[in-house]
């Protein structure tokens, strides 16, 4: 199984980097050409003819960049916190529903769109916030779109409140001198047609079972948060945008993750025939290459990754970037939230099924002259602070590699969790939202 590269781009580095190779390799050129060898005197010799096609392309890169920044900039944005009632008893079936309603491809339609004029698909931010042991369930969208993210979640959790608040990040500048920053992104572990081990695989998806009974695997991670002490802030945001495929190179038909499934189960089953001529062959005493192919004996955990793949294939796809930010006043910092936030996704894990890993951010340096006055730690705080803030993942300035998360996932991830969490710092309202009755007075 292929392994998710990290990948973070901004401007086109690689293509400035040469351009200016280049133009370097040009000077010495004709200052000292008789220190050029023989094959870069003749590279440099045909320079009018690459130099102009590398120019152009860095030059679009930047301009794209530009435009693309030019257009979010004009783009508003709310943030909106969702209160739940005590006595909630929807599965996050329902949340699935939201997150299917919620896919938008719209934006970045056409050629023009995307390559012209700086548009981008819209995306989301869901996020769990621990402000101090207060747990909080926020969504970040832009203003254009905050009408219809609240009827999605009234359609499905009428019980629920939502108002529009001030951006908590507002609150907690980046000062070194007065708090702590640690941070991090995360990544699969495997390859994306692989899902987390979702709500369907804890049997949550049962309405009208016994909230007692039910195992929820975010309810850990709530009460985790709810655990956070003075002083003490864990944000948590999950990114997404609608998933529109991969292509293996630029001029290439874009994959779905349906295809792309379609390819790793039929690698599995290659593998288990590989698998099963190899045992059946020195069973009988034959030779590999004498026994052909016999026929394809799955284990029950080949059987396991099929079924698994195949459930997952069949729903909407999102691109997605996870994030933690752990902060903490001067002096209050404590080592376990910082571990707790690592390990905060652990049971969305199992075997035959994918799990996510912290990655970025967290330089660590084993001597202190490799990281002279924290120059290069103070930098990636102030990177992941500012990535969080900005909501920033799959555009300029922090442009990402993004993982695939279908809806079951996401649901999983993020959803307003029943009366099997008991919690008592989960956001919660005293009773129900009701409708007016219908004979008040005009």
């Amino acid at each position: 199984m292929a392994v998710n590269k990290e990948k973070t781009a901004g401007i086109n580095t690689a293509g400035l980097t040469g351009f200016l190779v280049a133009t370097l390799l040009l000077i010495l050129y004709f200052l000292a050409p008789w220190q050029i060898p023989a094959s870069i005197h003749i590279l440099v010799l045909l320079a009018p003819l690459w130099m102009p096609i590398i120019g152009s392309l860095v030059f679009y890169r930047l301009w794209l960049r530009y435009r693309r920044a030019n257009y979010l900039k004009t783009l508003s944005s709310t943030v909106l916190e969702v209160l739940i009632p005590r006595e909630l008893r929807k599965t996050p079936l329902a949340m699935e529903a939201v997150f299917t309603g919620l896919y938008l491809t719209f934006g970045e339609t056409t050629f023009i769109d995307r390559n012209f004029l700086g548009k981008v698909r819209t995306w989301f931010s869901f996020e769990l916030v621990s402000t101090e042991g207060q747990m909080h369930f926020y969504i970040w969208t832009r203003s254009f779109f905050a009408d219809l993210l609240k009827s999605h979640i009234y359609a499905h959790y009428p019980e629920v409140e939502i108002r529009e608040v001030e951006d908590y990040t507002k609150f907690i500048p980046f000062d070194l001198k007065r708090y702590e920053y640690y941070g991090c992104d995360f990544r699969f572990n495997a390859a994306d047609v692989y899902p987390l081990k979702t709500y369907i695989d804890y049997g949550l998806e049962k309405a009208g079972d016994e909230e007692e009974e039910k195992v929820d695997p975010l309810a850990s991670l709530i009460e985790f948060l709810g655990s956070v002490t003075k002083g003490n802030h864990l944000w948590l945001q999950i990114i997404i945008r609608a998933h529109r495929g991969h292509r293996k190179w630029p001029w290439t038909k874009r994959n779905s993750l349906k295809e792309q499934t379609e390819e790793e189960i039929e690698h599995i089953i290659q593998e288990a025939a590989e698998r099963t001529r190899r045992v059946v062959g020195k069973a009988r005493g034959v030779e590999d290459e004498e026994m052909g192919m016999s026929g394809v004996n799955l284990s029950e955990g080949d059987r396991e990754k099929i079924k698994v793949l195949d459930r997952s294939a069949n729903k909407l796809a999102y691109d997605a970037g996870i994030r933690g930010l752990y902060i903490a006043e001067k002096g209050k910092a404590n080592s376990l939230f910082l571990v707790g936030m690592l390990a905060g996704w652990r049971h969305f894990s199992a075997n035959n099924f994918n799990s996510l890993a912290y990655t970025r951010y967290l330089a660590g340096f084993d001597y202190p002259w490799q990281d002279f006055r924290d120059i290069m730690r103070n930098r990636e705080r102030r990177r992941i602070y500012e990535a969080y803030r900005r909501r920033s993942y799959f555009y300029e300035p922090f442009k990402t590699r993004p993982i695939v998360l279908n809806t079951e996932e996401l649901a999983t991830l993020y959803h307003f969790p029943g009366e099997v969490v008991k919690t008592p710092t989960a956001p919660r309202i005293p009773s129900r939202r009701g409708e007016a009755p219908s004979n008040l007075p005009v």
